[in-house]
This record gives C-alpha cells, structure tokens and sequence, in this order.
C-alpha cells in the first residue's frame, strides 16, 4: 500500500481551509503546492489524486486572478484528466 507523500498531505490540509483565504499571495502558494501535488501524483499513476490537486490549484489562481498570467503545465493537466492535446 503507498502512503501518501508530504506534498499531497499538505495540500489536502491546505484545500481543507481554502474557502477562508483572501490574499492573493496565499491563494496563490497554496495553488503552488496544490499544483506541485498533483503533477507527484500524476507521476505516481495516482491519476484521481493529480486531478482534484490540479483543479484545486487552478481555482485558486482562478479566484487570486491569476488564471492568465500563471504558467501552468496543460500537457500535466490534460494527461491528469486522460485529455490529448496536441
């Protein structure tokens, strides 16, 4: 049985109080761990897990107003939701 790495578990407690951030800057950390979890999960075949990290990082940058300008690995995230792009 794989135990879950310290980067998803710091990200699951972090999404746990996610609705209480309002800081652009906070926001935009926890996006950061959330990301960086899910791209280790993904890489670990734990293909479930990368999707709900990945999605919850880019809400948050959604929500911080930094869809746009945050450079965000689409290949991972097409990969992690079994999506081809091209």
């Amino acid at each position: 049985m794989n135990s879950p790495s310290i980067s998803s578990i710091i990200a699951s407690q972090l999404n746990r109080g996610a609705a209480q951030l309002v800081d652009r800057d906070e926001k935009a950390q926890v996006a950061t761990i959330d990301l960086r979890a899910g791209r280790r999960a993904k890489a670990s075949a734990a293909y479930a897990s990368a999707s709900v990290y990945l999605s919850a990082g880019m809400a948050l940058l959604d929500e911080a107003g930094l869809g746009q300008p945050v450079r965000i690995d689409v290949q991972s995230v097409a990969r992690a939701r079994g999506v081809r792009v091209f």
